[in-house]
């Protein structure tokens, strides 16, 4: 049975942009020609905020975000699976303490016990997490070695789960928030089942979306794990290689 593609779903970093965090007109032009025939385009990405710096988001018709703890179509939130500040002020603190950097986002400020700014440009503030309200999208904790991510998975909170990347941090989310999770619920509400969608990612954190979306494409800058379950291996990031497939198979 032949299966039209009826949405792509692309990973950011190391995907859809370059390592410098660019992405050319090659791309921009098979996007958009994708998108006019039809063809909804989905980010997902562990980003949250700072994604509408590097991508324009009039291109793509839903987002998700955080890793899968936020979705929107359009300028509507349609997935939402936060962190309460009663679970991630008491495991900052233990991260503090285990001498590890650590910090939660919330509303695109990183509150954290580290300058920030020594490693990234972000938005963020200095906090000791005792008079915390809101609920964060995601913490992270930066990994001096690989012991520390035994130290963390130890402290880790029954409702969370750690995801260490090949950057040497650890992106700590709520259960619930997967990007598989936030994709279904953008999926239903567009009528589009996962074997009518293509993905695209590099991280272990895109294992999950390639193997269960019809067609999962792996990039070649991707680690051996996340090529051994897509369907497809393409041409590096900077390569273009998300463009060539989608010309080739696609358009």
């Amino acid at each position: 049975m032949i299966v039209i593609i009826k949405a792509i779903i692309m990973d950011l970093d190391d995907t859809l942009l370059r390592r410098d965090k660019t992405f050319s007109e090659v791309t921009l032009d098979t996007l958009k020609k994708c998108s006019a025939g039809g063809i909804k385009l989905i980010f997902a990405t562990g980003r949250g905020t700072s994604s509408q710096k590097l991508v324009p988001y009039n291109l793509f018709d839903a987002r998700v975000m955080y890793n899968g703890a936020i979705a929107e179509i359009d300028s509507e939130t349609v997935y939402s699976q936060l962190i309460g500040p009663h679970l991630y002020c008491p495991f900052i603190l233990e991260m503090g303490r285990l001498n590890l950097r650590a910090a939660a986002e919330i509303g695109g400020i990183h509150h954290a016990n580290f300058n920030v700014s020594s490693m990234w440009e972000r938005n963020f503030v200095i906090s000791d997490f005792t008079d915390m309200t809101k609920s964060a999208e995601k913490l992270y904790v930066i990994l001096n070695n690989s012991e520390d991510e035994e130290k963390i998975n130890k402290k880790l909170p029954a409702e969370l789960y750690a995801h260490f990347t090949k950057d040497s941090l650890a992106l700590i989310m709520n259960k619930k928030a997967t990007k598989v999770a936030a994709l279904s619920c953008v999926l239903e509400r567009m009528n589009i089942t996962l074997d009518e969608v293509i993905a695209f990612g590099d991280d272990v954190n895109d294992k999950e979306m390639l193997e269960k979306c019809g067609t999962g494409v792996a990039m070649s800058n991707a680690g051996d794990e996340v090529k051994r379950v897509a369907d497809a291996v393409c041409r590096d990031c900077d390569a273009d290689g998300l463009a060539n497939y989608l010309m080739a198979h696609i358009l």
